[in-house]
This record gives C-alpha cells, structure tokens and sequence, in this order.
C-alpha cells in the first residue's frame, strides 16, 4: 500500500495480472488514480494501463469511461489508441491504452517557452487533422492544452516528431441524443479555463468542433509568443477574458511576426464560433497556404535526449487528473516566470517569453460598480423611512 496525491492509500500492483497485461512499473500517480507500464503476457507488447481508485465519484468514473469509448472509435496516427476497459476484480475501473515515449507539449515549453514559427504550426496543423477525424465521428475534446498534446520523437516524420492527442476524459459525444456521456453539477466549468472557449466559459454542452479550434488558437498563440493569450491567475478573471476581451494581435507583441499570423491566429480566437474557420480541415489548409505563401521551409524538432523516456508528469498526461470544476490556480508551465529560457539550436536567440499587456479586470470593475449601486438605494431608503417616520 502507499499513499496517493490525496493522501489516501492505493494498492501496489506492481506484478500482478490485469486480463492479459502484466503491470510492470508505475509510470505516474494522482489523486484519483495510478497509471502504469503493462506488458501483453503473450504478444509482449508494451501499453500503459490507468487504473482508477475503486472510491472516486460514479461522475468521474463515467468520465473515464467516456475517454476510453471516445478512443477507441478513433483511428488515426495522432490519436492514442485504446485496447481495452473495465473493471479489475476489486472494482477499480480501468484503461488499457498505447503506450508511448516522448514529452508533453507542455514539458517542451517549459524548456523552451517559444517555438519557431514552422514547428508551432506544424504541431497546430498536426493536431487539426487528428481532431478533424473525432470531430467526423461527433467528439469535441473540451480540454485542449499543451499537457494533452504529446510529443513522440519520430525520425519518418516531417518535422522529426509526431503528435498525439491525449485524454478524451470529458469529450462531448455529439452524436450521443442522451447527454449521458458527461454528467457534471450544474453549472460546473468542464475544460481548463485558460485555453476555454467564450461558448465553452457559458455552457460545456453548447459547444461544437469549433470550441476546440478556439482552444487550440490559445496554444499556437502560446507556442510563438511564450505567454498565453490571456495572462490571468485567477479561474474568473480568465473566464471573463475569454467572454469579453479581445485578445492583444501576436505583432503587437513581437513585431518580427508576419501578418499573416495575425489573420491566422484572430480568427481562430474570435469570440463568434460562426467567424473561425468552420472546421479543422479548413484551418489544416490555412496552415499549408500560410507556411508556403511565407516561404518558411519545414524544419526538424529535436526533442530533449533525456525525454525519450515516458513523461513523470501524470498531471499532464492523466485523463483521470482532468479538471471538472474551476480550477483556481490553472496555469501553463510557460507561465511561470521563473521558469529560465533554455536555447537551442531549434530556437532563435532572443526568443524570450514575452509579457502580454494585462487588461484592466473587468470583474474587479463590475463588482465595485455594483458595490456602488447598492450602497446609494439602500442610502435613498433610509432617508424615504426617515422623512416619512413621524415626528
């Protein structure tokens, strides 16, 4: 036995056998649950096998449940394929997916907070096509961030890596008439507030494909300018920026952008669903016009030697540790300012993190403008009372 994040004991099962895989190590843990490395005791092929806490919600294991339905009726090289699922003989609920080896998106940009213009819109343009496959099968992810996006050294590919697609846990199933794949408490925030979308802030069961373009502009955003579009702390601030500012255009922060990143980039994070591009084949081919239109030629993405093992992080690789209800404190790693600026030969000098301009807060303003309001009619009656008190 040992304890988890939460401080509860879980079970080692380090040796034991789950069906048909044998689980080797542990390869991450959170407070909901353990992840671990597996081996089919007959094929021998390596996998990674999530297994839930046999006391956590009925919500949250329907959501893990949701993960591995949604996988496993996608096939396509950028999504992690799922082999199988259940529950264990003590009632635990599990998930036997592909194993892989590599680094997260958001273990990359904590190294390197900025990325060259073609390899952020090659991993952008990666993941769209991936995503335009779920989003034909009527799933729409909710949770896209640089933790759900993995980084898998692969010399074939073009730009020496491939993306994969990481947790489907809270995925909307659209074509699904009864709304039985997520169940939340009323008016829980599903997502991670910095990369939501305005529709997704107001309601997780309105959204379409497009909600996952928006959320997917706020990584690209973050790739070329080291800092997401908005820069907030706090769940509610970042809640009320996506509904109500416009984000700054990335050449008012680094001027050596080329325009067409600019009209990229404001249609993807445009308020309206109906003014971003309708679908992610469609910004797939933006992408294509816009690094050949600019002549910027592909280039190789060498991730860390010491990141071809599998990623420590369960946080950003465990559907089971995907946040449900506001999360106060959600932060990418490429927001932390103490984080130093590692430079290689894939990044330009002076590619430093920049400081996106902080908008006044529109919730500190409202509040006192409504603090203000108050206090004048509850003044106003006090004085009708008393002229109308007899003398």
């Amino acid at each position: 036995m040992q304890p988890s994040a939460s401080g509860s004991l879980t079970r080692d099962m380090r040796g034991e056998t789950l069906g048909n895989y044998r689980l080797i190590s542990e390869i991450g843990h959170g407070g909901m649950g353990v992840v671990y490395l597996a081996e089919h005791t007959l094929l021998g092929r390596k996998v990674a096998v999530k297994i839930l806490r046999n006391d956590v919600a009925l919500e949250l294991v329907e959501r893990f449940f949701t993960e591995a339905r949604a996988a496993a009726s996608l096939h396509h090289p950028g999504l992690v394929d799922v082999f199988d699922f259940g529950h264990d003989e003590h009632g635990s609920a599990y998930i036997v997916m592909e194993y892989l080896a590599g680094e997260s998106l958001a273990e990359r940009l904590e190294r390197d907070p900025r990325l060259p213009i073609p390899i952020a819109c090659s991993i952008t343009r990666s993941v769209a096509t991936a995503l335009q496959v779920a989003h034909e099968q009527g799933i729409v992810h909710r949770d896209l961030k640089p933790g759900n996006i993995f980084l898998v050294p692969d010399d074939d590919a073009p730009a020496g890596v491939r993306t994969k697609v990481l947790d489907f846990g809270i995925a909307k199933l659209l074509r699904d008439r009864e709304p039985r794949s997520v169940k939340t408490h009323s008016g829980a925030l599903i997502g991670t507030p910095r990369y939501m979308s305005p529709e997704q802030c107001k309601s997780a069961k309105s959204v379409d494909g497009r909600s996952d373009i928006y959320a997917l502009g706020c990584i690209l955003f973050e790739m070329l300018l080291g800092v997401a579009p908005f820069d907030y702390d706090n769940w509610g601030e970042l809640v009320g920026a996506h509904l109500h500012e416009d984000p700054p255009r990335p050449s008012d922060l680094d001027s050596t952008l080329p325009p067409q990143i600019d009209t990229l980039l404001v249609k993807m994070l445009h308020k309206r669903p109906e003014d971003r591009h309708r679908s992610m084949l469609e910004l797939s081919q933006s992408l294509e016009v816009l690094l050949r239109e600019h002549g910027i030629a592909p280039m190789r993405f060498t991730p860390s030697p010491a990141k071809r093992a599998p990623s420590r992080d369960a946080r950003s690789t465990d559907p089971t540790l995907a946040a449900v209800a506001p999360d106060s404190q959600t932060k990418s790693p490429s927001q932390n300012k103490n984080v130093p600026h590692a430079v290689d030969d894939t990044i330009a000098p002076g590619t430093a993190p920049i400081a996106a301009p902080r908008r006044t807060p529109w919730i500190a303003i409202a509040l006192a403008f409504v603090g203000v309001v108050g206090l004048a009619i509850a003044y106003f009656a006090l004085r009708d009372k008393d002229d109308s008190s007899p003398g």
